[in-house]
């Protein structure tokens, strides 16, 4: 009998944000980045279980091309996070609702008789000239071992998509870097879209009030062709960008009687684009949602304005976020390439230019600003 048991919520696929450069030497390579959301580790014997360590290997028809490995202590570190993640929101929530997830959790590699360990993410990347089809997770224990295969789905969009507002814009949080949508499943590939001046700042004053925003009351429109699925409108515009407390004295007014979505998100509008895929428009502006569930809406069509609503709204912006589900509890975020970008370059002096108070900087430090407008 096997000792060890691999839980995975989400079947037996992962999505992965795969991107293709051109190396030093000329060739070119791929670089394939995976966030595995919500692992469950049941130790099935009737004696404690010791885990050594984890290995995630990267396999192109059936060949390894890379393998990383998680050691004994960093285990611990993960199943800590796990015990702690699972009373705390937003997953505590959603525990409750979803039996996949255990009612109790150990938190350390040493697995009680007949208990479970929860590791709530795992960030791994491969770079390789071929792209991987396949991640095997293997856990080893003093006398034993198990694997999960899971099958690796290099998202692209299936339908095409076009800039949400004008531009020139700045997209914050690309993509393939780690950092705070990154580590969520709904909004893994969720991007955030400022609207710039042609000096490329982002607003008038350094001490400043939503209108002093350019992206605030900006249009936003429909990436593509869809039916709205549902909207929300109605939650005030954040009293003062950059200020958390004033957000969340204003949000804790509206707790409980708006959803938990627009409670963070804001307005919004999440449109049915087909294919599976939809698109979630987040943070907009009160009294500017155009749409409601039901409506057919065109490829570039107005819905909204851009907007500071929601408490996960720090200043003007738009969030935008695709994912397989309209339900985002139940949804895992998918990549999205837009059609209509042109003059795109990185720039890290981006976030210098913003004028963002240096308090705040740490909370995007790690993130890449794209800079790009509509062709």
């Amino acid at each position: 009998m096997n000792e060890i048991n691999i839980k995975y919520r989400h079947a037996k696929k992962v999505i992965a944000h795969t991107q293709n450069y051109t190396s030093a030497m000329g060739s070119t390579l791929y670089r394939c980045s995976i966030m595995l959301h919500n692992l469950v580790i049941e130790n099935l014997s009737s004696m404690n279980l010791v885990l050594q360590r984890v290995e995630l290997s990267f396999l192109w028809n059936d060949c390894v091309l890379q393998t990383s490995y998680i050691d004994q202590e960093s285990l611990g570190e993960m199943f800590l996070l796990g015990h702690n993640s699972l009373s705390r929101p937003p997953l505590n929530k959603l525990a409750s609702s979803d039996e996949f997830f255990p009612d109790s959790v150990d938190d350390s590699h040493k697995i009680g008789a007949n208990s479970q360990a929860f590791i709530p993410r795992i960030y791994v990347e491969c770079f390789n000239q071929h792209i991987p089809d396949t991640l095997q997770l293997k856990v080893f224990a003093q006398n034993s071992s198990s694997s999960l295969i899971l099958n690796i789905d290099s998202y692209k969009n299936k339908n095409d998509l076009l800039l949400p507002m004008d531009g020139p814009l700045a997209m914050i949080a690309d993509q393939e870097e780690l950092w705070g949508h990154r580590t969520m499943l709904a909004p893994e590939f969720g991007m955030d879209f400022i609207v710039l001046d042609q000096s490329l700042q982002e607003r008038s004053n350094l001490d400043s009030v939503n209108k002093d925003h350019y992206c605030f009351s900006s249009p936003v429109y429909s990436c593509a062709a869809g039916v709205v699925h549902s909207s929300a409108d109605g939650l005030p515009d954040n009293p003062k960008p950059f200020h958390p407390s004033k957000t969340f004295e204003q949000i804790a007014n509206y707790r409980g009687k708006v959803s938990d979505l627009q409670l963070g998100g804001g307005n919004f509008v999440l449109i049915d684009h087909g294919n599976e895929e939809y698109i979630l428009y987040a943070h907009l502006k009160l009294d500017s949602v155009l749409v409601k569930a039901g409506d057919k809406v065109e490829a570039g069509q107005k819905i909204a304005k851009c907007g500071n609503s929601g408490a996960g709204s720090l200043t003007p912006h738009l969030h935008l976020q695709m994912m397989n589900h309209p339900m985002t509890d139940q949804a895992q975020g998918l990549p999205m390439r837009f059609g209509d970008m042109d003059n795109t370059i990185f720039s890290n002096e981006l976030l210098k230019s913003l004028g963002m108070p240096e308090s705040l900087r740490s909370l995007v430090s790690h993130s890449k600003a794209l800079l790009v407008k509509k062709a």
